[in-house]
């Protein structure tokens, strides 16, 4: 085998492996958001648990809930030029 056709070789393999994994995920996707959703709402009608976790590329803080995993910005009250 060459070069370039082990290179198609591998790249025929990934796109089967993204096509199959696709198809296998696609009905339990299609509740997941939802149900995440509901999830969020609950914690958040309870009090989410916010920490910090990083400065975004516009330096605003970031946040992310330590129960659910929601996340937030919090965006300079002043706004960015």
């Amino acid at each position: 085998m060459t070069h370039e056709e082990i290179s198609v070789a591998v790249h025929a393999e990934q796109k089967a492996h993204r096509e199959a994994q696709r198809t296998l995920m696609a009905e339990y996707d299609r509740g997941y958001y939802a149900r995440l959703k509901e999830l969020r709402v609950a914690c958040e009608a309870i009090g989410h648990k916010w920490r910090f976790t990083h400065l975004g590329p516009l330096n605003d803080p970031w946040f992310a809930c330590g129960i659910c995993r929601a996340t937030k910005v919090e965006i300079d009250s002043e706004g960015k030029p």
